[in-house]
C-alpha cells in the first residue's frame, strides 16, 4: 500500500514509545498521523526488553512518569482489549551496603508521595516472604513495591498501535526513513524507501538509532546503542511459581519467571557502544557464578537459550525528551536507557501534547537535550 502524500505528523519508530505517541495523538483528535517503522512493530529494543514495569526510581521526574504509566498497564486490557500478561508481583531490590539502604530509604519517601507503597525490608524478611532459596549473605536490606512487575512489551505495543489505527492513524512497517527535507528553519518532508511524505512535524522515537535521524536535520542527539543480554532456562520448579522480579542491585543482576522457566540477565559495564544484537554465550561465564551465588538452587537449572537487545543509552541514563529549537517542529523521545517500555504511556501522552499544544501536562523539561549542552545532567541512579 502506498504511503500517503502528506501527513500532519510523522512518527519515526514503531516501538512502545512511538506506538503510544500515535495512540495519544489520535485520542486527542489528530487524524493526520503517520507512523513509520523499518522492520516490524516492537522489533527493536521494545520486543527484546525484559518487560519490567517499576516506580522505584531515584529521580522524581521518573516517578511522576510512572505515576501515570502504571495505572495504564494495570487497566490495559480494559482500555485496549489486549491482555499484556502483567505479572504484578513487584520488584524486589536486594541491597548490600548501609549507604544503599539509606539511598533507597530516601527514594522510598519520595515514591510514597506519589502513592507507591514501597516497603523497606530486612534481608531475612525478603527471604522469608518471597524467596526461601535466597542466599542473603552480604545483604543488609531490601525494598519491594507490589504495584510493580513485568508484562509483554510486544502485546502492549500492538495494543497502542491497533487503537491508533482505529482512531485514524496510518501505520506502515517495512519502511525506512532515508532523509528529512528542511528548507530554512522548517521541515518540509520525510524521505523513505517507499517515497516522500510531505510534513512539517517529525517525532523521533527511533531508540538507539535516534542520533542518525537527528543528523538528518543537522542536529545531534547524544544517544547510542548498548547491548544487553538475557538468558532463559528450561522448566524450573525449585523456585516459587510466582515471585517478584528480583534485582541484586550491586551485581547489576536480575531474575524473574518466564512461564515455567526463568529469565536472568546481568549488566556488562565493559560492553562497548554499538548496534550488535548478537547473542553471546560467553557472557554466561560471568553471569552464572553471580546468579548461583545469590540463588544456589540455580546450579540445577539449564540454559535453554537467550537473546540480545539494545538500550538506547544517554550520558546520564535518563530519557531525552523535547523539541529542538531548530529546525522547527522536530521532536524527540529517546535515550531511555532501558526504561522506554515502562515509561511509554506517559511519554506518548507528553509527546502528543507537545506536538499539538506546545506544552505538556507532566513537566518533562529537565529531559531536554539542552541539559547536555549546559552540563545540568540528571543522573538516574537506579539503572539495571
Amino acid at each position: 500500500m502506498a504511503l500517503p502524500a502528506r501527513a500532519e505528523i510523522v512518527i519515526i519508530g514503531g516501538g512502545a514509545v512511538g506506538a503510544s505517541t500515535a495512540y495519544h495523538l489520535t485520542r486527542l483528535g489528530c487524524r493526520g498521523v503517520l507512523l513509520l517503522e523499518r522492520e516490524a512493530l516492537a522489533a527493536g529494543s521494545t520486543g527484546r526488553s525484559a518487560g519490567g514495569i517499576r516506580a522505584q526510581f531515584s529521580t522524581e521526574a521518573n516517578v511522576a512518569i510512572m505515576h501515570y504509566s502504571i495505572p495504564v498497564f494495570e487497566h490495559f486490557e480494559e482500555l485496549f482489549g489486549v491482555d499484556i500478561s502483567f505479572h504484578q508481583d513487584g520488584y524486589l531490590f536486594l541491597l548490600n551496603t548501609p549507604e544503599l539502604v539509606e539511598t533507597f530509604h530516601r527514594n522510598a519517601l519520595m515514591q510514597r508521595r506519589y502513592g507507591f507503597d514501597v516497603e523497606e525490608l530486612t534481608p531475612e524478611e525478603a527471604r522469608d516472604r518471597f524467596l526461601p532459596q535466597l542466599n542473603i549473605e552480604g545483604l543488609v536490606g531490601a525494598t519491594w513495591c507490589g504495584r510493580e512487575g513485568y508484562a509483554d512489551p510486544t502485546s502492549a505495543t500492538h495494543g497502542f498501535a491497533n487503537r491508533a489505527r482505529e482512531q485514524g492513524a496510518t501505520i506502515r512497517v517495512g519502511v525506512e526513513v532515508t532523509g528529512i527535507e528542511v528548507r530554512g528553519e522548517r521541515i518540509e518532508a520525510v524521505q523513505t524507501t517507499e517515497g516522500t511524505v510531505a510534513t512539517h512535524v517529525v517525532i523521533c522515537c527511533a531508540g538507539a538509532w535516534s542520533g542518525q535521524i537527528a543528523r538528518m536535520v543537522g542536529r545531534e542527539l547524544p544517544v547510542y546503542g548498548w547491548r544487553q543480554q538475557a538468558f532463559f532456562t528450561g522448566p524450573f520448579d525449585l523456585l516459587p511459581e510466582r515471585f517478584p522480579l528480583t534485582i541484586d542491585f550491586a551485581a547489576g543482576q536480575y531474575l524473574r519467571r518466564e512461564g515455567r522457566g526463568l529469565v536472568l540477565g546481568m549488566t556488562d559495564e565493559n560492553e562497548p557502544p554499538g548496534f550488535s544484537t548478537h547473542y553471546d554465550e560467553s557472557w554466561l561465564e560471568q553471569l552464572i557464578p553471580a546468579a548461583i551465588h545469590r540463588f544456589p538452587v540455580l546450579e540445577h537449572a539449564t540454559i535453554a537459550g537467550g537473546w540480545a537487545g539494545l538500550y538506547d543509552r544517554s550520558p546520564d541514563e535518563n530519557a531525552v525528551i523535547g523539541e529542538m529549537d531548530s529546525p522547527s517542529r522536530f521532536l524527540y523521545a529517546t535515550g531511555f536507557s532501558g526504561h522506554g517500555f515502562m515509561q511509554s504511556p506517559a511519554v506518548g501522552l507528553s509527546m502528543a501534547e507537545l506536538a499539538l499544544y506546545g506544552k505538556t501536562t507532566l513537566d518533562l523539561s529537565e529531559f531536554s537535550v539542552e541539559r547536555f549542552r549546559s552540563g545540568r545532567l540528571i543522573r538516574e541512579a537506579i539503572v539495571i
